[in-house]
């Protein structure tokens, strides 16, 4: 490190990749005036760690384990809230109804590095893309959907620890547990309920999403109008981006890795193209 050096590239170990990407292009309907096509990409990708460091065995440091994905998400569980009716147990770690219930998955009665479990993957399973376009006449309407399946994210806005600031404390939709409200989608209202044993709770949550990327309407001016303007062509158009996005996610945007990452913006643009 004395020359600026702290670091090197070195090959560590193998790494395995199958899938399958494939699309399909249809004409569904062309007769008369009436026109519509679809064009849709799908892809399967999985990757997996083969061997690490010529060992095989697996680095819990890196969260790299052979045998599963690159990127995976390595940390305690959160099995729900602790509840009324379990609050002799929850004294049993300290804690009390209300707090966070970690699992602990060797059952000795502590929370140690044994009871961290790979809780899902960071890169998508199964992605797809799907065009519709249908035309009458002068009008076309194209709309595309885009959907990423099979992908677990960190929720950071869910988090008091020293990594994010208490200020996220209220930065997202939170069903606050209350003996009124015994539910197990989130703790109560307390800053150290999401600590068991001496342990921050981290949130996971399931990214897949649907997403209605564009839509677009257009208008196209019969050619005997254009001819007096003495155009070659005149359209008219809308387009509406990101309108629309179905996910079980409650982080800032499912198709973004972090929760400070500005998310994608619902766009609305209006058009006019003059050929010449």
């Amino acid at each position: 490190s004395i020359h600026g050096i702290t670091s090197i590239v070195q090959n560590i170990g193998k790494t395995k990749s199958t899938g399958v990407e494939f699309s399909v292009n249809s004409r569904n309907v062309m007769t008369g005036d009436f026109k519509w096509a679809t064009l849709g990409n799908f892809s399967f990708i999985k990757n997996e760690i083969v061997d690490l460091y010529g060992t095989g065995i697996d680095d819990l440091a890196n969260a790299w384990f052979i045998g599963y994905p690159i990127r995976v998400n390595y940390d305690f569980v959160v099995e729900g809230v602790w509840q009324l009716d379990e609050a002799e147990e929850a004294a049993l770690w300290g804690s009390q109804p209300g707090f966070v219930k970690l699992k602990d998955v060797d059952g000795d009665g502590e929370l140690t590095g044994a009871d961290r479990q790979i809780i899902g993957q960071q890169d998508p399973k199964f992605m797809w893309g799907l065009t519709n376009t249908f035309s009458y006449k002068n009008f076309n309407l194209n709309i595309f959907l885009h959907g990423v399946h099979g992908v677990t994210r960190f929720n950071g806005l869910k988090t008091d620890d020293e990594t994010y600031s208490t200020i996220r404390r209220n930065t997202t939709r939170k069903n606050w547990w209350t003996p009124e409200n015994p539910t197990n989608e989130f703790v109560m209202n307390d800053f150290d309920a999401e600590r068991m044993a001496g342990i921050r709770a981290r949130w996971y949550e399931n990214a897949s999403f649907l997403r209605v990327k564009d839509i677009s309407l257009s208008y196209t001016l019969p050619a005997n109008l254009v001819k007096k303007t003495g155009m070659g062509s005149i359209r008219l158009y809308i387009t509406g981006r990101n309108l629309l996005t179905i996910t079980e996610y409650g982080g800032v945007d499912p198709e973004l890795t972090g929760t400070e990452t500005i998310p994608l913006q619902r766009e609305l643009l209006l058009g006019l193209n003059l050929d010449f």
